[in-house]
């Protein structure tokens, strides 16, 4: 769920041009303290964009974008869910929110729903492919898995969550050495990322298991 900024899109429709000043204002330095890692800021400065413009759903999105990074998951649902309202079902930021904390409560039925619909509202969205990926992996769903996947990268060749998800497809299929491309794929494209130790340490385990059959069919080691 990364930050969306309102006036990134190629045009400026009619709605963003009646956002008040000062609204766009609050807005702007609120992602400018995202940018800083200015948490408390950010969420001020946010929740005062919203009160000067109540229908400003961007905003809505962003204070619950800071929210869940602070660790308040509840109030974050609720904002996502408001920016979801205000914009009558149409920003796909906030419904892709919604659909990645939906399912990781455990939802994964209704996560799938509203991650389709956030996917419908937004087709260039590869976090919105890798997403739903990921919910049809939990699902049990390897096929249509892939193609969410594929469709992610198809979008952004170096999306690399694409590739955790394409990682639990071969592993599915007992396919370890195609498992081992895309943990490394991912390893290059993120080598600061915090899942890095839980990657290495699956490599490692699907290394040894790769290691053990070779042995078991009496294959040599070279």
């Amino acid at each position: 769920m990364p930050p969306h900024d309102v006036r990134n899109a190629a045009t400026v429709s009619v709605r963003q041009l009646r956002i008040p000043g000062k609204a766009m204002g609050e807005y702007q330095r609120g992602l400018q303290s995202i940018v800083k890692h200015d948490l408390t800021d950010a969420l001020k400065h946010f929740t005062k964009a919203s009160t000067a413009y109540p229908g400003f759903y961007e905003a809505q999105y962003h204070a619950g974008f800071v929210q869940l990074k602070m660790g308040h998951r509840e109030e974050a649902m609720q904002s996502f869910q408001r920016a979801v309202d205000l914009s009558e079902g149409r920003y796909a930021p906030a419904e892709l929110a919604v659909g990645a904390l939906l399912f990781e409560s455990g939802n994964a039925d209704a996560a799938e729903r509203v991650i389709r619909r956030g996917v419908e509202l937004d087709d260039s969205s590869p976090e919105g492919y890798a997403m739903l990926g990921m919910v049809l992996m939990r699902e049990r769903r390897p096929e249509e898995a892939e193609r969410s996947a594929r469709e992610a990268l198809l979008r952004r060749a170096n999306f690399a969550q694409a590739y955790l998800v394409l990682s639990d497809v071969h592993a599915s299929r007992h396919d370890y050495q195609a498992q081992i491309r895309d943990m490394d794929a991912y390893l290059a494209l993120e080598p600061d990322s915090p899942e890095r130790v839980r990657v290495i340490k699956a490599r490692e385990f699907v290394l040894r298991k790769l290691a053990g059959a070779v042995l078991q069919a009496g294959i040599p080691l070279q």
